[in-house]
């Protein structure tokens, strides 16, 4: 089962930078799970004029666990030393692809799942969480955004390594005393620092980097 709905980032350099929303206190209360049993994979991909596509899917925790056994089974065959040719059918690809980076905003792989997809051509890039929208509370009379800002409790990374850090993405500066989680190609981190008081705000990883 899948449902979808997408819209439009523009994006100045990589995976993209904006000014994006206030940083979200990651102490406040966590917005309802999606309903109907149903998980939302956001996917951002970049275009070749380098804008960025912004696509939420709901998908079953089944076909989630599928795609997960798909890269499990396609490291398992990387290890083995099995020539890449012979694996393109291992990947399950319904728009979260196995080469991608997996962020979810529950610990242990679970929750809502961002996927983040760096253009093969380029060395090096980065994305603003707080640029992404990763739910809207249908609270009345004025609906709440809440975005990836502070938010990723775990991941899974895909073929590029990279990092989670604090930055202040106005002044293009990242925080050396705040959460910053390194990471290699294909590595798991089930449990995500949720965040540090800087300057009297409790603060989260705001800001992905990927590079090859």
């Amino acid at each position: 089962m899948m449902r979808s709905g997408a819209w439009l980032l523009l994006s100045a350099v990589g995976l993209g930078w904006g000014c994006g929303g206030p940083q979200e206190d990651v102490s406040q209360d966590e917005p309802p799970a999606d309903s109907e049993g149903l998980i939302s994979q956001t996917i951002i991909r970049q275009q070749p004029d380098g804008a960025l596509t912004q696509e939420t899917v709901y998908i079953t925790r089944e076909e989630q666990q599928a795609q997960m056994e798909a890269r499990e089974e396609y490291l398992r065959q990387l290890q083995s030393g099995t020539p890449r040719q012979l694996m393109a059918n291992l990947i399950i690809d319904s728009g979260c692809a196995g080469s991608s980076l997996w962020l979810f905003d529950q610990v242990g792989f679970t929750g809502r799942q961002l996927c983040l997809y760096k253009n093969p051509s380029e060395t090096y890039a980065f994305i603003d969480l707080g640029t992404v929208i990763r739910y809207i509370a249908p609270t009345y009379p004025i609906q709440r955004i809440y975005f990836w800002t502070g938010a990723v409790k775990s991941l899974w990374s895909g073929v590029d390594a990279g990092n989670l850090a604090t930055c202040d993405n106005t002044r293009m500066a990242c925080y050396s005393n705040g959460p910053y989680v390194p990471f290699s190609a294909y590595q798991k981190v089930d449990n995500v620092p949720s965040g540090t008081v800087i300057g009297g705000t409790m603060l989260g990883p705001n800001t992905v980097f990927l590079e090859n």
